[in-house]
């Protein structure tokens, strides 16, 4: 299993959505940084996945030097 651990890093750092979504915007060539909507749909878990782009965002957004601190596998236990 694929744990995205987004909202344990902004409860962490104390940070919103809305704080994220701006942290990105300072990252982003385009100044658009990652939208609310798909920050919100990654937390819950209602996403089918995420882009590269994105990732590298909240990296940098939130100092994470490395990827498995925001996503963790879980192997599953054989049945």
């Amino acid at each position: 299993m694929i744990e995205f651990r987004l909202k344990q890093i902004l409860d962490e750092k104390r940070l919103s959505i809305g704080d994220l979504v701006e942290l990105t915007k300072q990252y982003d060539a385009t100044g658009k940084g990652v939208h609310r909507n798909t920050v919100s749909k990654l937390i819950n878990g209602n996403s089918k996945g995420i882009q590269f782009d994105t990732l590298d965002l909240f990296c940098k957004a939130l100092d994470i030097d490395f990827v498995d601190d925001l996503i963790r596998h879980e192997r599953d236990s054989p049945q």
